[in-house]
């Protein structure tokens, strides 16, 4: 009972560390659609612009229509909502699925989809049409890739590339008289944007439906030749290069279940390798992965069994374990690789904890906004450069 009061509102204790220079990035802060970029080394939170720019002074208005008839795209000022290009009407209805991408071209990734029954018949569902790439300068879709509904995607670093984790279903597990659960099987396609076409697929493992899975669970390494995918009780390590099963990483034990699914955001850019709530980072050098461990058993709808920091140089292995507190929300890496970026919650205000990735040590503590100057975050989109 004690446990349970502890947990239901996040605490903290701030850390205390010796003044350290902290890295020269902006870290940028979703909160629904909308993205704030915060300057970590000058404390400072920038005013918010929304998550749907294509350009500089370009966003994408994106309305479907009620009966999936088609949707209409435009490309228009953010600050005066005024068309900057005539608006485009497409066949079916786009971009209220979970993932959007936007490559460093300009292009996006945007999800096809279509509903099956009337709008008034409350058993209509959703039918997937796959990914299009929409050249939004073109007013066309330039590329079609069938599939499930992605539940990530990660772009590989020569940005010919695409990753797309997507899920079917494999079985029903038997619950005898109980409601049963159908077993999904994760697969990740392969997409060559030269080709436009699905180059391959690499096997991701088997889980229940009630078993979502880890939320954006996909990185892949800064030179292409490994994707990660966290799989909550352990990840798995693919060889891009050579087709076969996965190297395996235990996190936690066998008995833990994966971490509970939250709706991810809607757009995420390609050079940030981040999506909001990622529940994977990975040092842009090549050094470690850290990864989000699912709840335990005993308390499957708790907070994660903190986050594993994975050596990947040579032999993958666990260097550090890390707890995560109630009011964790995301993490990324800073730029150079060297620190590990917690967002969290908790003691009157959001912050951002500095943690060393090679031992798992706080270093730092910064606090972003108190609760009373801001309304939070609920994930990071991305790690930038500061002054550009």
């Amino acid at each position: 009972m004690v446990l349970l009061q502890l947990r239901s509102t996040p605490t903290r204790v701030p850390v205390k560390s010796p003044t350290i220079t902290l890295p020269n990035d902006v870290i940028e802060l979703s909160i629904g659609e909308e993205v704030q970029a915060f300057n970590i080394r000058e404390r400072r939170l920038s005013p918010g612009q929304s998550a749907w720019m294509v350009a500089d002074h370009a966003r994408l208005a994106i309305t479907p229509a009620n009966d999936c008839g088609h949707t209409v795209l435009q490309v228009v000022d953010p600050a005066t909502g005024n068309d900057q290009r005539p608006p485009i009407s497409l066949h079916g209805c786009y971009g209220s699925g979970p993932v959007l991408l936007r490559l460093s071209d300009g292009t996006v990734f945007l999800e096809h989809y279509t509903w099956v029954g009337a709008v008034t018949d409350p058993s209509r569902r959703t039918v997937s049409l796959g990914l299009d790439r929409y050249d939004w300068r073109a007013g066309r879709v330039i590329q079609s890739y069938p599939m499930a509904f992605p539940s990530d995607l990660v772009v590989a670093p020569d940005q010919q590339h695409v990753y797309a984790l997507t899920a079917s279903v494999s079985g029903v597990v038997d619950c005898g008289d109980s409601n049963c659960e159908s077993i999904l099987h994760d697969t990740v396609d392969l997409l060559d944007l030269r080709r436009g076409t699905i180059a391959g697929h690499f096997d991701a493992g088997s889980h229940t439906r009630f078993d979502f899975g880890a939320q954006h669970p996909m990185a892949v390494s800064a030179d292409g030749r490994s994707l990660f995918v966290n799989e909550s009780s352990e990840l798995l390590v693919f060889d891009t290069q050579t087709p076969g099963p996965a190297a395996v990483v235990p996190l936690t034990s066998s008995q833990a279940t994966r971490s509970g699914w939250q709706w991810p955001s809607m757009l995420v850019t390609a050079e940030a390798k981040e999506l909001p709530g990622k529940s994977i980072a990975i040092d842009p050098k090549g050094r470690w992965v850290a990864v989000l461990g699912a709840p335990s058993a005993r308390t499957p709808f708790g907070p994660p069994d903190g986050i594993w920091l994975v050596s990947t140089a040579g032999t993958p292995r666990v260097l550090a374990h890390v707890h995560a507190h109630d009011g964790f929300r995301a993490m990324a890496s800073s730029l150079d690789g060297n620190a590990l970026y917690l967002l969290e919650v908790g003691g009157g205000g959001w912050y951002l904890l500095v943690v060393d990735p090679q031992t798992g040590k706080d270093v730092a503590d910064v606090l972003v906004c108190s609760s009373s100057s801001c309304d939070g975050f609920d994930g990071i989109s991305g790690v930038s450069p500061a002054g550009q």
